[in-house]
């Protein structure tokens, strides 16, 4: 605990200058559940008046004499009421005070006081009960995001110098930490400016206590079924004879007679089962399931399976929804899978606590699905073709267990080395983001994200919003994050069992053997379209193979060693080729023309002691059934080509990032973001528009503070104000462009809305045409006329499927004619926006293309970037583009914008939990 020798009053002091209040100071993102160290979850939210008596029995015996000692540097005080006044206040201009909650009780405070202009005093109480589990850090984390969002810049704290594990929690936040001694007290000091060491520990920290809590699913010491009946096909009683073939931990069902299910020993109530139980699987009615929640919180139960439908998946008004259950288990600190789940299985502890049909075989491949039909064909069609998991769990309606826990459990599981995930949504696509990125760098994560439509197209507002489709905006959420996307399960399992079995190819050279001409034709066709080279063999390596086979044979690449060879022949070569130097995959292509030929194949192969095991090796054989090998068999060749294509496209990703940087796109620290989101947000609130789009001069005075070059413009009233603005912009050119600016009109040249290229002498003749074309004209937009350049589109929006995207596209009037576009995941960086600028199949209108003059790129990639970190630090921008961004030899510099906003709760979010 950490404290100060001084409990005195708290000095009131002016609001601070410069800094406005939000609604953020409600505090109301800060409230929510966190999971923390140990796996457990607890509440954690701002104080309230009504908790003094809480707060007071927390200090007066959550604390245990040493950690008062250290709290108040000395006995335990009288807690008077100044200072319950002073622990129960939320403003964060003078006082803070987070609290959290387990079960009934605070467990936990920490609160920052104001000390002067810049710095703020923090202090923590963490009931003895509750130390150990990373909730001072959680706490300080908070009281950091909460004094910077405010303008402060230091965080201060005093502790005593036996406080070590107080100490610890400072020197490890991930804040530049200053410390001295002073009078056997250790002054610490916190600078608040730098925040990407701290983002990223606490990234680390949340990671790591959602793997914890998902210890209970992947292996629990001990399971209760509850709700197994006597009925041999029910859910219940299936689990139970399931879990009782291979489990290794100790079993229980809990039913009201107490008897026993499937030879499983009953108990009447989980709070009878004579041993401590890690995981309770719940199939009861749906009515009885808080109930039963509540009971095994009470019996310490760490984590549940809610295989009970009957929820929120059912539409139902008034009844027991996702949340309540949530929260219910959340009290006493348990986890949540499901509901409307199919449940779990833990090889590792041999737990089959599912009530599929068909027994597991265990292997190296964990899987996760939200649909339990789906988890159920892929159980059958893994075992079918011999795949093993390392685990799988049914997700589910996902109220509280989602993928992001699992790929944080599975992340440094040794059992995994492979993950497939079946989802159907994305949570919380920014969390994902950031966790996927993570996993993927180290082992390929493979997602089937069911649900590919255009219905987001429908009632789009922008081009931006029309370009970025909600399949697109996936596509972009995965393709940041080094997600392989399949398309269908078939795929999803062939690229799993290549990778489990097979390392991923390191280039996109792949060499084409087998025994027939049709297999191997076909596989070069696949390998073309999926972006893999069919390289030309050299002729030392084709010599070689010649004396391996017969003479006819055809070695160029693709290699056909003609219907008769035999199977060591093709080993002979394949080992040959692979060794060379000259491929990076090789895909044995071949009908079988003999009995076992997959098998005397693999055997074949796997007796010539190839040294080359950096090189995959993949066998199709038409006519003979997919099976599992070490070398992994398809029963298509363009299915492993395919299966190869997606594998190079991981490795090349994994690469990238690790030859770069490892750690999320930083916001551009040129930027003030927190100011700009400000700004946002009072343009928001003086919007008049009923569809919440910005003024132009709005979105104008936005970009200006995003660090976004624009063309020189100026609204006016009347034709007198036109001509002066004219006056003043039209420079060397002597003209400029006019735009009507009316309500809800978003493309202006279909509409007639704009004018290029007016001279001084027609400016009040076109004020007056758009006074007379549009009866609820607001005014008329007078802009300087830019140089020729290449126009292009740089759009945003905040995806619900993908969380912040950006857009760029072909710009002006062709946006939406040529469809060229590339879309992101923001933010990028200054590179990534130049590498996506490049992907467009117009770039060459950019880099000289028929004498065309070379564009600004170093401009254009900067604009790109500082557009991608508008839309990932300002999420009330929900919806933006920049139409034309005009691109020419010196600088890029935007024409007209249009921005379209709506208001949250908060402008601040806590870093875990949000």
């Amino acid at each position: 605990m950490v404290g100060h020798p001084a409990l005195g009053t708290l000095p009131i002091v002016g609001h601070r200058r410069g800094v406005e209040p939000t609604e953020g100071q409600s505090g109301a993102p800060f409230e929510r559940d966190v999971t923390v160290g140990d796996g457990t979850v607890i509440r954690i939210r701002p104080v309230r008046p009504d908790d003094r008596g809480a707060i007071k029995e927390l200090h007066d015996h959550g604390l245990g004499d040493t950690s008062a000692y250290y709290r108040f540097f000395g006995l335990r005080p009288h807690f008077q009421n100044e200072f319950l006044d002073n622990m129960t206040r939320f403003d964060p201009e003078q006082r803070v005070t987070l609290v959290g909650i387990l079960g009934d009780d605070i467990v936990a405070a920490g609160s920052y006081n104001r000390e002067n202009t810049e710095d703020v005093e923090v202090a923590f109480a963490v009931a003895d009960r509750c130390q150990g589990k990373g909730v001072g850090t959680l706490l300080l984390e908070d009281l950091a995001v909460l004094a910077k969002a405010t303008g402060f810049t230091r965080l201060v704290a005093h502790a005593l110098p036996g406080n070590r594990s107080m100490l610890a929690v400072f020197a490890h936040v991930g804040l530049r930490v200053r410390t001295h001694l002073d009078g056997g007290i250790v002054d610490i000091e916190m600078d608040l400016h730098d925040d990407a060491e701290f983002t990223r520990r606490s990234d680390e920290r949340e990671w790591a206590a959602q793997a914890a809590s998902m210890r209970p699913y992947l292996a629990p010491r001990s399971v209760v079924v509850i709700g197994a009946g006597h009925e041999p096909s029910s859910p219940g009683h299936r689990i139970a004879a399931n879990a009782r073939r291979a489990y290794t931990g100790d079993l229980a069902v809990a039913r009201p007679d107490g008897s026993s299910i499937a030879g499983v020993p009953g108990y009447r109530s989980i709070r009878d089962v004579p041993f401590a139980v890690d995981l309770a699987v719940i199939a009861v009615p749906a009515a009885a399931a808080p109930l039963v929640l509540e009971e095994c919180g009470q019996a310490g139960v760490h984590a549940v399976v809610v295989i009970t439908a009957g929820f929120s998946e059912q539409g139902a008004v008034g009844g027991t929804t996702d949340a309540d259950l949530v929260a219910i288990a959340h009290r006493s600190g348990m986890r949540v899978l499901g509901p409307n789940c199919f449940g779990i299985i833990a090889p590792a502890v041999g737990l089959d606590a599912t009530f599929s049909a068909v027994p597991p075989t265990t292997g190296s491949i964990a899987f996760g699905s939200q649909s339990g039909g789906v988890g159920l064909a892929v159980l059958a069609e893994a075992t079918e073709r011999g795949i093993g998991l390392s685990s799988f769990l049914s997700l589910g309606n996902r109220a509280d267990v989602s993928s992001n826990d699992l790929l944080c459990a599975w992340v440094d599981d040794p059992a995994t080395k492979v993950i497939m995930l079946y989802l159907e949504s994305i949570g919380n696509p920014r969390q994902f983001l950031r966790i996927a990125r993570h996993v993927a760098s180290v082992k390929p994560v493979i997602v089937l994200k069911a649900g590919r439509s255009t219905s987001g197209r429908r009632g789009a507002a922008s081009h931006t919003a029309s370009l970025a489709s909600d399949d697109a905006a996936v596509d972009a959420l995965f393709e940041a994050a080094g997600v392989i996307r399949v398309d269908t399960l078939e795929e999803m399992l062939d690229l799993a069992q290549l990778l489990a079995h097979q390392p991923a190819p390191e280039g996109p050279r792949v060499a084409l053997i087998g025994n027939s001409g049709g297999p191997l034709i076909l596989a070069a066709d696949a390998a073309e379209v999926a972006g893999l080279q069919v390289p030309t063999l050299s002729d030392g390596l084709r010599a070689q193979i010649l004396e391996l086979v017969p003479r006819a044979a055809a070695t160029s690449n693709p290699v056909d060693l003609l219907a008769t060879v035999k199977p060591e022949e093709v080993a002979g070569v394949v080992g040959l080729v692979a060794d060379s130097g000259e491929v990076d995959a090789v895909v044995v292509a071949s009908v079988g023309v003999r009995p076992h030929e997959d098998t005397n194949l693999d055997d074949a192969m796997g007796s010539t002691g190839r040294s080359s095991s950096h090189v995959p090796v993949v066998i199709s054989i038409a006519g003979i059934p997919a099976r599992l090998s070490k070398r992994a068999v398809f029963r298509y060749s363009e299915s492993a080509v395919r299966a190869l294509s997606r594998a190079h496209a991981w490795t090349t990703w994994r690469t990238n990032r690790l030859a770069t940087d490892t750690a999320e796109v930083p916001l551009d620290d040129s930027v003030d973001w927190l100011a700009v989101r400000r700004l946002v947000r009072a343009e928001a609130k003086a919007c008049r528009d009923e569809h919440h789009w910005l003024a132009p001069e709005a979105g104008e005075r936005i970009l200006r503070a995003a660090g976004i070059r624009l063309a020189g413009s100026g609204m006016a009233q009347s034709p007198a104000e036109a001509v002066a603005l004219a006056a003043r912009l039209a420079g060397t050119a002597g003209t400029v462009v006019m735009k009507a600016v009316v309500p809800a009109l978003l493309h202006k040249t279909e509409a007639g809305a704009v004018a290029l290229g007016v001279g001084s002498a027609f400016v009040t003749a076109t004020y007056e045409l758009f006074d007379a074309r549009f009866p609820n004209l607001s005014g008329v937009l007078v802009q300087e006329q830019l140089p020729n350049g290449v126009e292009l589109l740089i759009g945003a929006r905040q995806d619900p499927s993908a969380g912040p995207l950006v857009v760029v596209a072909a710009g002006g009037v062709e946006a939406e004619l040529l469809a060229d576009r590339v879309i992101r995941a923001a933010p990028v960086s200054v590179d990534e926006a130049r590498s996506t600028v490049l992907a467009l199949h117009t770039a060459p209108r950019l880099t000289g293309f028929r004498g065309r003059p070379l564009a600004d790129m170093d401009a254009t990639a900067l604009a790109v970037s500082r557009i991608s970190h508008l839309v990932a630090a300002v999420p009330e921008l929900v919806e933006f583009e920049i139409n034309p961004l005009v691109v020419g030899q010196q600088g890029a510099c935007a024409v007209d914008v249009r921005m379209r906003t709506e208001l949250g709760s908060s402008t601040v979010h806590p870093l875990r939990g949000n």
